[in-house]
């Protein structure tokens, strides 16, 4: 399950991301990952993860950027990240 999401965040250099969520699927047994694009390196980057949580049970992920925030904006300074769970 991936759900992907951008938003503008115009010349700052740092930013934090949250994420409120439940799922069907316990994050105890499928971790959950709230992760950040790399422009510059061109890949996901870890933000934050739950690995504890069970199912349908609402949980937080959360992170600050701030160390080469340049890397994660695209040319029209959009920052893309998703929240990503492996089906089991």
């Amino acid at each position: 399950m991936i759900h992907q999401f951008r938003n503008f965040v115009g010349e700052r250099t740092s930013w934090a991301v949250e994420l409120y969520g439940i799922s069907d699927l316990a994050p105890s047994a499928s971790v959950v990952k709230l992760q950040i694009y790399d422009y510059v390196a061109v890949g996901w980057v870890d933000v934050d993860d739950d690995s504890t949580t069970g199912a349908d049970t609402y949980f937080s992920l959360s992170g600050s950027i701030t160390v080469d925030a340049g890397n994660y904006k695209d040319a029209s300074n959009v920052i893309t990240c998703r929240v990503y769970q492996q089906a089991i």
